[in-house]
């Protein structure tokens, strides 16, 4: 792979340098690294550009919210109830916990998917943090294939 430079930037990663007048390149530099285009600049894929991907995937799904309705639906979509939910809450032992759940449950006009509760009440109902992810990303929990005997 080359990557052409201009004006001292990379202005392109390709595979065969390109005509350098036709595409105002001042130089070509092969290369063995990959690269990606980030925003409005080449940088190297490397670990830890991979790391701060998914940094900033993680930070945006947990800004993802959903309303009251569309969580509950959602759940009732699994036959999961309120009324359950809630029953499985008042058996959290630590106290603590079990009273931030109940008030983020009843008081939030938002379910946000970064909030832990959310983590808390998925896995009481085996509801996987991707399948949570989804949720939030499509209004609706990915369909279960039923398992036949």
């Amino acid at each position: 792979m080359f990557l052409g430079y201009q004006q001292g930037k990379i202005k392109c990663y390709v595979e065969q340098p390109l005509d350098s007048v036709m595409y105002k390149i001042d130089r070509w530099e092969e290369t063995q690294d990959e690269y990606v285009l980030d925003g409005d600049e080449y940088v190297i894929k490397d670990e830890a550009w991979e790391e701060e991907q998914k940094r900033k995937e993680r930070e945006r799904i947990n800004a993802l919210n959903l309303t009251k309705a569309d969580f509950w639906i959602a759940l009732l979509d699994r036959a999961i109830t309120k009324a359950m939910v809630k029953a499985k809450i008042e058996l959290i032992p630590d106290e603590t916990l079990k009273a931030k759940t109940l008030i983020r449950l009843d008081e939030a006009d938002h379910f946000w998917r970064g909030d832990p509760s959310m983590d808390v009440i998925g896995a009481m109902f085996g509801i996987t943090p991707a399948d949570l992810d989804y949720l939030f990303e499509n209004k609706a929990l990915p369909v279960v294939d039923e398992v036949e005997e």
